[in-house]
């Protein structure tokens, strides 16, 4: 019988393959591959510390703005005050 006589190497195929011209070009698209993944993570590292940035200014803005209305509703009860205390002093003099 033909398959009897005929005994693959393994080591052949393999070794032959990795020399041909397509696995040349399977190295260069898996090379790329690989730096497309590193970049992906490194952009991906970069987008969670930007939204950790982006939530304290966030929480800041939402803290200056909370302030900010406090002491506009002090300036307001210092303005009624002043503004009560002048019609005090116009009705005193009449």
């Amino acid at each position: 019988m033909v398959l009897d006589n005929l005994s693959i190497n393994s080591s052949e195929i393999v070794n032959e393959f990795l020399q041909s011209p397509v696995f040349n070009g399977l190295s260069f698209l898996i090379n790329v591959t690989k730096v497309v993944g590193i970049l992906a993570i490194i952009y991906l590292i970069f987008l969670i510390i930007r939204s950790l940035y982006r939530a304290r200014a966030i929480r800041d803005a939402r803290t200056s703005m909370k302030n900010t209305i406090q002491i506009n509703n002090k300036m307001d009860r210092i303005i009624k005050l002043l503004e009560e205390k002048k019609e005090k002093k116009k009705s005193k003099k009449k």
